[in-house]
């Protein structure tokens, strides 16, 4: 099985961290029919052939994504696309 590791620091507060996370998983949804449910700090995602979570912290964005065989060969295209929205929504005053 394929992984994505990404850790972004952020100075964002909790809300707008929370934001962020929720802009960047929007994305997904629309492109790959992930669902996500939070819990605490933690978005759980679930998806066909993806599986993993988005968690924030108060200094930090780390999202961990299992792939499966399907979806591990778009893993490129994927982690593209995600690293493109954290770096839109982290850099944004206010979300």
């Amino acid at each position: 099985m394929s992984t994505i590791s990404i850790q972004r620091a952020h100075q964002l507060p909790h809300d707008a961290a929370i934001a962020a996370a929720n802009k960047v998983v929007e994305g997904l949804t629309r492109k790959y029919g992930i669902r996500s449910e939070w819990r605490g700090d933690v978005m759980h995602i679930d998806g066909s052939g993806v599986k993993g979570t988005l968690q924030v912290t108060p200094d930090n964005l780390a999202l961990n994504l299992s792939l499966g065989m399907m979806a591990a060969m778009f893993k490129s295209t994927i982690e593209d696309s995600i690293e493109e929205k954290l770096g839109e929504v982290l850099n944004q005053k206010s979300c």
